[in-house]
């Protein structure tokens, strides 16, 4: 455009074209990263990790809870206690001497049943060819044991008894039998008085009243 044209045009009106304005410059921060060449730098982790020298004090303890002071019982307590103290007492001493005496009387029983079976050692007379019969009463029921004639004889008069061993009946002679019931009363079973037929009646009665025995 030529001189003359730009007059022509500012006298028209026309103003003359700014330049553009030139951008502000931004100013950056500066950084703390470690820039190369200036030697090592401390990691701040490391730096974090650092350990104290100074030995840590040890955690407080809460304070205890203030202990509340029991209140004396009374005398009806400390009689109920001891009441308490002797019926345990009394029991537990009941409680042995029920075992001392059930274990006395077993090994009494073991004792007499030794004692029973030397007695009538080799002194039984049971014939097992006997055929009749000898009834009596024994525990509420009608027993009976095998004998000859002269043994029933013997029986009925005395001379001969009957004792209990083991379940079995055995027909002894008359001085064993009352050394049996010596030792162990209720092992004899038979020993009848001589001359007495009370023995044969109560037998008889017995086979009245239990016919099935």
């Amino acid at each position: 455009m030529t001189d003359s044209l730009r007059e022509q045009l500012l006298k028209l009106g026309f103003k003359k074209p700014e330049p553009p304005a030139r951008p502000a410059q931004v100013h950056k921060p500066k950084s703390n990263a470690p820039q190369q060449g200036r030697g090592p730098q401390r990691p701040a982790a490391a730096a974090a990790q650092r350990v104290d020298p100074r030995p840590s004090s040890p955690p407080r303890r809460a304070p205890a809870a203030p202990q509340v002071p029991r209140p004396p019982r009374s005398q009806e307590e400390i009689d109920l206690a001891r009441a308490y103290a002797l019926r345990e007492r009394q029991e537990r001493d009941e409680r042995e001497t029920a075992r001392r005496e059930a274990e006395a009387k077993a090994r009494a029983r073991r004792e007499r049943r030794q004692q029973l079976q030397a007695l009538v050692q080799g002194k039984s007379v049971n014939d097992a060819e006997a055929e009749l019969m000898r009834h009596f009463p024994h525990r509420e029921k009608i027993r009976r044991v095998h004998v000859t004639a002269a043994q029933l004889a013997a029986l009925n008069n005395g001379e001969l008894g009957v004792v209990q061993i083991e379940g079995r009946y055995l027909l002894v002679d008359r001085d064993t039998a009352v050394a049996v019931r010596a030792v162990f009363e209720d092992a004899l079973v038979l020993l009848p008085d001589p001359g007495s037929s009370e023995d044969d009646d109560l037998a008889a009665a017995y086979a009245a009243a239990m016919p099935g025995a």
